[in-house]
């Protein structure tokens, strides 16, 4: 992603649950919370690379600036995407005590990885002090 001064590429894998894991998510429901999380995504400058929502729960890879951390991004989406849905449908949480719709917590990993050699690539066409010590062969 780019940024001013900032090149990154950062991918997380976010798994999120419905309130006490209740089975709200139905097909009627699936499609108009997929585009509340790609308004969202576009939104905050998120890259949705794929994901899937199920009855009870969202699976979501994105690509994220390096000025988000992972837990300001999952605000983000949960809040906005909470918001939206529960002013189209209220009834989503009316079994539940307090009208929460997400549980508090989520999962998050980092996902991929830079090939080394373009890593060493990059140091290589760098004017600078090498870092790594010399071994003792050289």
């Amino acid at each position: 992603m780019k940024e001013p001064h900032v090149r990154s590429d950062l991918k997380y894998h976010f798994v999120w649950c419905t309130k006490y894991r209740a089975k709200v998510l139905t097909e009627e429901i699936r499609p108009i919370c997929r585009d509340l999380i790609r308004d969202a995504c576009k939104k905050h400058n998120l890259y949705i690379d794929h994901g899937k929502i199920a009855v009870d729960h969202i699976h979501l890879v994105i690509q994220g600036p390096a000025s988000l951390s992972p837990s300001e991004i999952m605000h983000q989406l949960k809040g906005s995407v909470a918001h939206e849905l529960l002013t189209l449908h209220p009834e989503l949480t009316a079994s539940q005590p307090k009208s929460n719709l997400w549980a508090r917590g989520f999962y998050v990993a980092s996902v991929g990885r830079t090939d080394p050699e373009i890593i060493n690539n990059y140091l290589l066409e760098h004017e600078g002090t090498e870092i790594k010590e010399e071994s003792p062969d050289d």
